[in-house]
């Protein structure tokens, strides 16, 4: 069991690279290109999406006794994955649903996009 998770890991680090890379090429293009490396962040995000729901369904097949770890790595890609659609919302792509703010004790402000299911909080440049 835990094989088919490390096999789903492996395929989620390298979907997950790949898709920092291209949303890190998106505001260097322009027109058409720029509209084809969108729909193909958009694609691989849906991707790693899925891919984390099969790992999900994988952890609770493991037994209660090996859970923990399991769980703590699945914890860690579920925020890697809610960082990967902040980042690509904030560059003004992808889908928000819903979207409030919050200022933190020093005064920056954060913003909360709950719709990504995984909690994510990013640094809003517009302060």
């Amino acid at each position: 069991m835990s094989s088919d998770f490390e096999s789903y890991e492996q395929d989620f680090a390298v979907l997950t690279a790949d898709i920092t890379g291209r949303i890190g090429k998106v505001p260097k293009l322009l027109g058409d290109e720029k509209k084809q490396m969108v729909a193909n962040v958009e694609k691989q995000l849906e991707e790693a999406r899925e891919l984390l729901e099969q790992m999900e369904l994988e952890v609770r097949e493991i037994p209660p006794q090996s859970r923990g770890m399991y769980s703590s790595r699945m914890r860690s890609y579920k925020q890697e994955m809610g960082k990967l659609e902040a980042d690509f919302i904030l560059l003004g792509f992808g889908k928000i649903c819903e979207k409030y703010y919050i200022f933190s004790s020093n005064g920056r402000k954060l913003t909360r996009f709950p719709c990504l299911g995984f909690s994510a909080t990013v640094i809003s440049p517009f302060l």
